[in-house]
């Protein structure tokens, strides 16, 4: 999957950082829109990571059956990568866990976060941070990470018209669990189909017992 985004700043500094996913991590995405290249699925796995400098396996699966395969690498300190002449990478697929409101994905200068959200991936509630790309004449983007991994959680690229060029979003992954159903919830619906059904059973003897009454013979004079 190729996107054409290419931030002009560049991250500066090399602070000490902390990778949020390991070796054998995986993230599989569903994938939209008129710039797809036909493109529906999406896998990223985890191959190396040596300090801050985090390679993938990225294949992608067509609707036509086939599949492609390359290797996309970064440093989420530096933001140095192998997937855009800029320096950037076109697909942000990792950046550094836990980053605030205004600190930059990669560095001081880099893309900044915008915002700090919660919403469901996977079937579960992740805190997201957001951030935002728009290119005046152009479109905009929006990115949505795993606070806690760093992990691309979403990514949707309008075109001017606001028709969709890209949307990518995990639908699996080795990262997290689905969450259980609440227990209290579980507990109350469970409540409310014995009251439910006692309530039937109440109703359905009441019946019975008049039909009873009304059948049972007259005596005889």
């Amino acid at each position: 999957m190729t996107l054409t985004l290419a931030p002009s700043m560049l991250p500066t500094g090399a602070a000490q950082y902390s990778v949020g996913v390991r070796p054998g991590d995986w993230t599989k995405y569903q994938i939209s829109g008129d710039l797809s290249e036909n493109a529906v699925v999406s896998n990223l796995t985890v191959i190396q990571v040596s300090r801050t400098n985090v390679t993938v396996k990225s294949t992608d699966f067509y609707n036509d059956g086939t599949n492609s395969s390359n290797f996309l690498w970064v440093d989420i300190s530096t933001g140095q990568n192998n997937t855009a002449q800029s320096g950037f990478p076109a697909f942000f697929f990792i950046i550094l866990p836990s980053r605030g409101i205004g600190e930059g994905i990669y560095g001081v200068q880099s893309l900044v976060i915008q915002n700090s959200l919660e919403r469901t991936y996977v079937q579960t509630i992740r805190r997201t941070n957001f951030a935002n790309i728009t290119t005046v004449g152009s479109g905009s983007t929006s990115y949505y990470w795993d606070a806690q991994t760093g992990i691309l959680a979403e990514i949707l690229q309008l075109h001017q018209n606001r028709t969709v060029a890209i949307h990518a979003m995990i639908v699996a992954t080795s990262l997290w669990s689905p969450q259980p159903q609440n227990s209290s919830l579980i507990f109350l619906e469970a409540t409310l189909i014995g009251v439910i059904g006692a309530g039937m059973a109440v109703l359905a003897y009441a019946r019975l017992s008049r039909r009873h009454k009304s059948k049972k013979p007259r005596a005889r004079n």
